[in-house]
């Protein structure tokens, strides 16, 4: 019997070996698109939920102990 670890890095080593035949080199330019895409994308979809988050853990209890946010789309 072997280890979960041990599966997993023999694994990796055999994928990554047809991997690392045709690894290519990109161009700075490239690079800087890609990175620039990736972090819009990842602003636009993370940015909105921890709104929501920060939103929902600092609401106030009014004085009959209401809410002010019922649900995850009421802080929008």
């Amino acid at each position: 019997m072997t280890s979960y670890s041990v599966h997993k890095g023999f694994r990796f080593k055999e994928i990554k070996k047809p991997m690392a035949e045709k690894q290519t080199q990109f161009s700075l330019v490239p690079k800087i698109v890609n990175g620039g895409i990736a972090g819009i994308i990842g602003v636009t979809c993370v940015f909105p939920l921890d709104l929501v988050k920060t939103r929902l853990q600092n609401q106030q209890v009014g004085p009959n102990g209401e809410k002010m946010y019922n649900s995850m789309i009421s802080p929008f």
